[in-house]
This record gives structure tokens, C-alpha cells and sequence, in this order.
């Protein structure tokens, strides 16, 4: 997470959002918890921008 963490201060949009889930690259794909949470995660964020 620490390098993901990194990419804010290159990012150039103020509408920057951190969300992290206790899993590794490869639980990212596979863990239910996280293919539970993470696509209404992205699907609210959008959203809120529309």
C-alpha cells in the first residue's frame, strides 16, 4: 500500500480519494470481500460526480 499511497502527490486533480481494503495484489481479485465492497465503492464515487 505504500506505493499506491505514493501516487497522490502526482496526482494533479484535487479530487483525489484513498480506499484500501486488507488484502494483497491478487486478494484484490479473488477475495469476496472485496468484489462485495469494492465495485459499490467505485459505483458510489462516480456517482457523486456525475
Amino acid at each position: 500500500m505504500p506505493s499506491s499511497l505514493a501516487l497522490e502527490k502526482y496526482v494533479v486533480s484535487i479530487d483525489y480519494t484513498v480506499r484500501s481494503f486488507s488484502v494483497g495484489h491478487i486478494g484484490m481479485y479473488v477475495t469476496s470481500k472485496v468484489k462485495k465492497n469494492l465495485p459499490p465503492t467505485i459505483v458510489d464515487w462516480l456517482k457523486a460526480r456525475e
